[in-house]
């Protein structure tokens, strides 16, 4: 259930269109999303399963934060 709800926030992430600004914050609303999904894991092995789908995100975050020069 956990990982399906991660998995969904994960594909609507990847749903945006439009500017780099808007994939931007959408990626990090993700990440904040399945955190907040992982810390209800019943487990420590399935909270790293679930917080192994912020490794996309992160790295969109990373790349598009230079693009539009925000570091933050």
């Amino acid at each position: 259930m956990r990982m399906a709800r991660a998995r969904g926030v994960l594909d609507g992430v990847f749903g945006v269109v439009g500017p780099p600004g808007e994939l931007l914050v959408a990626a990090r609303v993700g990440i904040e999303e399945i955190d907040r999904i992982a810390s209800q894991a019943g487990d420590m092995a399935e909270e790293m399963a679930l917080l192994d789908l912020c490794e996309p995100l992160e790295q969109v975050v990373e790349e598009l934060g230079e693009v539009v020069g925000d570091r933050s």
